[in-house]
């Protein structure tokens, strides 16, 4: 606040600095509508339609890349799901694989597949086993008399390799399995 001198003088001088600012201010209002005028005249005229037809590009191909990203996603999160949904059935079917080799129609079924071979059975012939199945040399000796067993950690699920000079005949349950998840990826019809 300010005193007044016997003359006013301050209180002219508050007048004086108050009207200033008045007419700066509004000469900085007159300016400023000036300029948003112009940029109304120049958007509506040449250089603002060719900034908005930019801006309408931008837009177009941010919505494009969007889309673009969305499928993508979209297409690895089905291909996530095909891939859990066929794993599940593999690990059902290889845990089924494991129960029907600790079973005798397992035994059986050895059995028969060395009988497929048994045209071998004269010839030295190496026979490989998974370590679980050493016990079943004996199934496998009724009808290879002369082979020479071995232990193949490879062989996982179970069955056996013969091995007859450069020939080798792969009777295992893991060689089979791994065809029908083959087959059954290439025609189970999940596709995306």
């Amino acid at each position: 606040m300010t005193e007044l001198d016997p003359k006013g003088s301050f209180r002219k001088f508050e007048e004086a600095v108050i009207d200033g600012a008045e007419r700066k201010a509004a000469a900085i209002v007159v300016e400023a509508e000036q300029y948003r005028q112009s940029e109304l005249r120049a958007a509506s005229q040449g250089s603002g339609a060719a900034e908005l037809e930019r801006k309408r590009q931008e837009l177009l191909t941010a919505r494009s890349q969007y889309a673009a990203k969305r499928r993508q996603d979209s297409r690895r999160q089905l291909l996530e799901a095909r891939r859990a949904m066929a794993q599940s059935l593999f690990d059902e079917v290889e845990a089924r694989i494991a129960a029907f080799a600790a079973t005798a129609d397992y035994d059986a079924w050895l059995t028969a597949k060395a009988q497929r071979h048994a045209a071998l059975a004269q010839q030295a012939v190496t026979i490989l086993l998974r370590p679980a199945d050493e016990g079943k040399q004996g199934l496998l000796r009724a009808v290879f008399p002369q082979a020479v067993f071995e232990t193949d950690r490879s062989i996982r699920c179970g069955g056996f390799k013969l091995v007859a000079g450069r020939v080798l005949c792969d009777e295992t349950l893991d060689a089979a399995f791994a065809a029908e998840q083959e087959r059954f990826i290439a025609e189970s019809g999940l596709r995306v």
